[in-house]
């Protein structure tokens, strides 16, 4: 998994980082430590965290915002012969559909997400409940 921050320590990270090792787990699988690099939300910092990586041809890469995926795309681009990867971002970026790797992206309901927060403003619920926006 990559990612990235705006400034150490962003509690997103290891929220991202939590819910991936726990889909594994949950698969049965295990995230090798030296697999997961969490630099921050941050095209630079993601190219250079690619620069350390020696994956082999079919691997996978989870990119966890399409601010990481530029700095993947760039790393990518930059190989006289780019590895055969396939990966995913959490964000949706519709140009991705020209990239040359296999890439699979999570589109989010950022409509269902405004309208659950404005409700949310317009009648505070009681608690912190977990709202789940299919």
């Amino acid at each position: 998994m990559l990612a990235s921050a705006h400034r150490a320590p962003d509690p997103r990270i290891g929220r991202d980082e939590h819910g991936l090792t726990a889909a594994h787990a949950e698969a049965g699988l295990t995230v090798p430590a030296g697999n997961c690099l969490m630099r921050g939300y941050s095209a630079a910092k993601t190219l250079a965290a690619m620069e350390e990586l020696r994956m082999p041809d079919g691997s996978g890469v989870f990119v966890n915002s399409t601010i990481a995926l530029e700095g993947v795309v760039r790393w990518l681009h930059d190989r006289p012969a780019p590895p055969q990867l396939r990966f995913g971002c959490f964000d949706w970026d519709p140009f991705a559909i020209f990239l040359p790797q296999n890439v699979g992206m999570m589109q989010q309901d950022v409509a269902a997400m405004l309208s659950t927060a404005f409700q949310l403003i317009e009648s505070p619920p009681e608690g912190v409940p977990t709202i789940r926006i299919p």
